[in-house]
């Protein structure tokens, strides 16, 4: 009786030594394993969000094939309302932001084009046409060193061998030689001096 008592008091330090080793082992790798499940969960989710934007809705799809069709036949208000009308099915739409953009350009609505370029790089800041579309623009203005700020961006996103970077630094060398141009068109004219 005694042996067995012995041996059961045995057996409880033993579980008991085992327990308190299984618990500090958790206790030791459980804020690693917090900090890793947040990471992995706000990676996740960011990946989500930005997998979201790609997606349109079907319905924002029709008005946007309608759309599609009224530019190729030149009805320019009935392309921006189908257009408008797929940014209010699906907002954030970057595809018809772009598109609209593209419309107040032909109508050489430039300050207008750049604003819905600026809408479609609050959506999504790695959108390389739009980077472009709207570098090129402000090179156009003679906004200059805004063009430039928009290639260092698109430079960072998709290298030096990127076509997006040729369109952007021609559209930057043109303003740059416009500007020396109209720089030298201006004669100052030094004042005569007066005969006594």
């Amino acid at each position: 009786m005694i042996q067995q008592n012995g041996d059961t008091i045995k057996d409880n330090i033993v579980s008991h030594d085992s327990s308190t080793y299984y618990w500090n082992l958790i206790m030791r790798f459980s804020p690693i394993a917090i900090i890793l499940s947040l990471f992995f969960l706000t990676v996740s989710s960011v990946g989500y969000t930005q997998n979201q934007d790609d997606i349109i809705d079907p319905q924002a799809t029709i008005f946007m094939k309608k759309g599609a069709e009224s530019v190729k036949n030149e009805q320019w208000d009935d392309a921006i309302g189908w257009y408008e009308t797929a940014l209010a099915i699906h907002p954030r739409n970057r595809k018809a932001y772009i598109a609209l953009a593209q419309i107040a350009e032909k109508q050489e609505l430039t300050g207008k084009a750049i604003t819905l370029y600026k809408e479609v790089l609050e959506i999504n800041p790695n959108d390389q046409t739009a980077l472009v579309e709207q570098g090129r623009l402000f090179a156009a203005k003679g906004a200059v060193n805004r063009a430039e700020d928009n290639l260092a961006r698109l430079r960072l996103l998709c290298g030096i061998d990127c076509s997006g970077n040729d369109i952007l630094k021609i559209a930057i060398s043109d303003a740059q030689k416009k500007g020396e141009i109209l720089a030298s068109d201006i004669n100052v004219k030094p004042e005569s001096q007066s005969q006594n």
